[in-house]
């Protein structure tokens, strides 16, 4: 469909699908230097209830993107910000945290690559798999044995491509806990980013649960509990009490701007070891979650680095993708909490949003005035 104008703060987009004749159009709406506004209408066909979105897009002529969606995903942000630009270096007070789910697994990895440079790990180190670490839900560490001893190397691929529990609360042991990573996380600058607790203690906070019986697993604590009929708070939406008195709670938030400039500074080089990097970066390439939510409605072959965050009303994608050509990456990280309905639908609109982000600087001319 075509672009039109008519948007007080911009050019309304009727859909995500523009031709870059499309896009010349549209930037010859915009004034030299200010920022578009895109704005993203999703097919109600598509998705249970009304949505509607912005992007405003800087590139070297500022970038930065904020989406926000209603409805069923009457909660919604988004931070987008072009790796040729300076990341931004303050968040809005305006801005609402979000629950990060499994997206702090993100920090903790950057942060077991900090303690690897400060020399206080090293890829080799061997951490023992025991009973009292074995977490339900994601992943797959959960069913090895006791007593089995596993790499730095492996535990930090387990944690970030299958999502695995088990693999983030023994990293969390290893570098002094929670604490640890927030208080690294202000060293570097990034405020509204925050880990409170291990995944065992949140998902068992979240279900209001006791701690297991004496010498039961947390591992064998999910499984009774499933089987018992006591995890019902897992199957709820975001508009469930439970939910929301887990999202108004403070701890294990941060807002997408906050996580946006964690990974502009990562994949800029500026927080770890060349080394480092280079492996967080082939973590996220290979992450296997949330394959419909970033990548969903890319172009085939577009390289994503991603990692995704889920809790039942929580539906979370954060990441970067590769821009063709050599008009370098996007940052992006979409948040979205009460979310409300068919998960898939949630995730749809999430592909959404991030094909029309990458549409915009894929198909725009910045820097030209042709």
């Amino acid at each position: 469909m075509r672009g039109c104008v008519g948007e007080r703060h911009g050019v309304t987009c009727c859909w995500n699908r523009l031709s870059s004749s499309d896009w010349r159009a549209v930037r010859a709406q915009v004034a030299p230097g200010a920022a578009a506004t895109l704005r993203v209408r999703l097919d109600p066909a598509q998705l249970t209830g009304r949505y509607d979105g912005y992007v405003v897009a800087y590139t070297n002529d500022p970038v930065a993107a904020e989406i926000t969606l209603s409805s069923n995903l009457r909660l919604c942000a988004t931070m987008i910000s072009d790796l040729r630009a300076a990341a931004p270096n303050s968040s809005s007070t305006k801005e609402r945290l979000f629950p990060s789910a499994s997206l702090i697994k993100v920090p903790i990895m950057a942060a077991v690559f900090e303690k690897i440079r400060a020399g206080q790990l090293s890829l080799d180190t061997q951490i023992k798999l025991n009973r009292g670490y074995r977490v339900g839900g994601s992943g797959s560490l959960k069913w090895v044995r006791d007593g089995t001893s596993l790499s730095v190397m492996e535990i930090v691929y387990k944690m970030i491509t299958e999502s695995d529990n088990t693999a983030t609360d023994l990293f969390l042991e290893a570098i002094g806990g929670p604490a640890a990573v927030t208080g690294w996380l202000r060293e570097i600058g990034i405020e509204d980013l925050r880990v409170d607790r291990s995944t065992v203690e949140l998902l068992r906070d979240y279900a209001g649960t006791p701690a297991p019986e004496p010498g039961e697993s947390y591992s064998a604590q999910y499984r009774r509990l499933l089987a018992e009929g006591k995890l019902a708070a897992f199957a709820l939406d975001g508009a469930s009490e439970g939910y929301i008195a887990f999202e108004q709670d403070p701890r294990d938030q941060g807002t997408p701007a906050a996580m946006s400039r964690l990974l502009a500074g990562l994949w800029r080089g500026e927080l770890l070891s060349s080394a480092g990097i280079e492996l967080l970066r082939g973590a996220m390439l290979r992450c296997r979650t949330g394959e419909n939510r970033l990548r969903g409605r890319l172009p085939e072959g577009t390289v994503v680095a991603h990692k995704s965050g889920t809790i039942t009303g929580t539906v979370n994608d954060v990441g970067v993708i590769a821009l063709p050509g050599d008009r370098g990456r996007l940052v992006i990280s979409v948040y979205v909490k009460n979310a409300v309905g068919d998960r898939a639908s949630h995730e749809r609109a999430i592909a959404e949003i991030a094909r029309v982000a990458y549409d915009y600087f894929a198909l725009n001319d910045f820097g030209s005035d042709d």
